[in-house]
């Protein structure tokens, strides 16, 4: 769903100046899906945190499962929580999501 001409417009001059995460529920409240595919999505994350480019394969399936899960509203907070590693792990710890590997995974 998009925003019709005069919306739009509206949009943009109730938006000046609020944050990320404001502009986001702006948009999710009136049925604009912003959220990124997840190959975008996985684009964007190993980009800002050479980290996430370390973990094993198995992780990165489960990090980006879950992520490709959230709002639109969700992503901008974690995006603006910081783009390190402790950001991350921080925000997935927050909602109990665990992507380590398990034992069986690292014998492979």
């Amino acid at each position: 769903a998009g925003l019709e001409q005069d919306e739009f417009f509206d949009a943009v001059s109730e938006l000046q100046g609020v944050s990320a995460v404001e502009r986001a529920k702006y948009f999710e409240e009136r049925g604009v899906d912003l959220r990124p595919t997840r190959a975008e999505l996985e684009e964007a994350i190993a980009s800002e945190n050479a980290d996430v480019k370390l973990l094993p394969k198995s992780s990165k399936k489960k990090l980006f499962d879950y992520l490709s899960t959230l709002s639109a509203v969700e992503l901008t907070e974690l995006q603006a929580s910081g783009s390190t590693s402790e950001a991350l792990g921080s925000f997935l710890d927050s909602r109990d999501v665990d992507i380590l590997p398990t034992s069986r995974e690292m014998e492979k």
